[in-house]
């Protein structure tokens, strides 16, 4: 009966301190936590980015940012930095890039938070800026004046105190040109 007893306990202790064992990852709550997303695009500090044109004053922006696997979704935050206003802030971003329209001619701020729902700890990456080029103004500059009269080379003779130049000029975009 003792020998039954004794098998019991030392049964019981076996089946505990193997039941107290499993995945070490799901016991690491660090491993759970989400990893701070590292933006890729666009480029922090970019100067005249242009994005995708959509029309005169909006253009559609490629975001994205590295991946991880204890995130289940991104929220993506855009400021406008001339009135310091959040212009979007997208929730449940379930991938790493998302494409947005913004207003063009704008610098902005962009940050990713990642977050899981195991966790209340949430990942964040850097403050990157850019700036969102508007379309440039095309103007060419006039083509310069050509000499009618007199003729290059002529010698003037002067009859008082004025004497007549004619010349022409244009402008390949056909604004108004005044040649002096």
């Amino acid at each position: 009966m003792r020998k039954i007893a004794k098998t019991g306990i030392v049964g019981s202790f076996w089946l505990l301190v193997l039941s107290c064992g499993g995945d070490s990852e799901s016991t690491n709550p660090l491993a759970l936590t989400p990893k701070n997303p590292v933006l890729a695009k666009p480029l922090n500090a970019a100067t005249c980015f242009e994005g995708t044109s959509l029309s005169e004053t909006i253009s559609r922006v490629d975001f994205q940012w590295s991946a991880d696997e204890n995130s289940e979704s991104y929220e993506l935050t855009i400021v406008n930095l001339n009135t310091n206003l959040v212009v979007t802030k997208l929730l449940g971003i379930e991938t790493n890039t998302i494409r947005e329209p913004l207003t063009k001619g704008i610098p902005y701020a962009w940050t990713v938070t990642a977050k899981s729902s195991k966790t209340e700890e949430t990942g964040e990456s850097d403050l990157w800026t850019f700036f969102l080029a508007s379309d440039g103004i095309v103007n060419y500059a006039p083509f310069p004046a050509a000499l009618l009269t007199p003729k290059s080379g002529e010698t003037l003779r002067f009859s008082g105190t004025a004497s007549t130049f004619s010349w022409t000029g244009s402008d390949p975009d056909s604004d108004s040109v005044l040649i002096k």
